[in-house]
C-alpha cells in the first residue's frame, strides 16, 4: 500500500498477505498508516515488497496510472467506486439497479512480468470484483459472506463497504 505522509510517499510492506484474513489486513494497514504518518515506521515495515496498491479514490479521482516503485514489479492503482445506473431485464419485468464502477490500472516492469501474465493478473482481479455479489470477510467462506445489505457486520472495515463491485480495467505497460 501507498501512504502519503509530510515528508513524501512510503510504501510499508504488508507481509506475507496472502496467508492473513481481511480483519488482520485491516488492523495491520491501520498500524502501519499510523507508524508512517507519525514517523516512526521501521525499515524492515517499509523495504522488501514486491507489489504496492495505491488508491486515490478517497480523493475522487476517477483513475490514475502509478509509478512502479522499484524493486517491486507492479503497483495497481484503484480510483474511486461510482454509482451507475444499470438496466436488469427480468423474464416479469425490467429494472434499474446501481452498481459501484471503479477504475484499476496496473503498471509494471516488463523486465520482470510479461504484459500477459500482468494482464492476465488483471483480468483475474476484476473478475473477483465483479462477479461477486457479495464481500467475504474472514475465514470461512460459507460462514461470513455479506449478501444484500446485511452490513452490520462492517464497523471496523469501513473502507469495505461495497455490496457489488463493477470493474472497468486500464492496463498500463511501464
Amino acid at each position: 500500500m501507498a501512504v502519503s505522509t509530510s515528508s513524501g510517499l512510503i510504501t510499508p510492506i504488508l507481509k506475507s498477505a496472502d496467508t492473513l484474513t481481511v480483519s488482520d489486513i485491516s488492523k495491520l494497514s491501520r498500524q502501519l498508516i499510523r507508524k508512517a504518518r507519525d514517523g516512526i515506521i521501521q525499515p524492515p515495515e517499509f523495504q522488501g515488497g514486491s507489489f504496492t496498491i495505491s488508491n486515490l479514490g478517497m480523493y475522487g479521482i476517477r483513475e490514475f496510472t502509478a509509478i512502479v516503485n522499484p524493486p517491486q514489479v507492479a503497483i495497481l492503482a484503484v480510483g474511486t467506486g461510482l454509482p451507475e445506473a444499470c438496466i436488469s431485464t427480468s423474464f416479469t419485468e425490467n429494472e434499474i439497479t446501481f452498481s459501484t464502477y471503479l477504475t484499476l490500472t496496473l503498471s509494471n516492469d516488463s523486465r520482470c512480468v510479461s504484459e500477459v501474465a500482468a494482464g492476465s493478473f488483471l483480468k483475474y482481479v476484476c473478475s473477483l470484483l465483479g462477479d461477486c455479489p457479495y464481500i467475504l470477510l474472514d475465514g470461512d467462506p460459507t460462514s461470513l459472506l455479506l449478501k444484500g445489505n446485511n452490513l452490520s457486520q462492517l464497523d471496523e472495515f469501513d473502507n469495505l463497504m461495497l455490496s457489488q463491485v463493477n470493474v472497468d480495467v486500464v492496463q498500463t505497460m511501464s
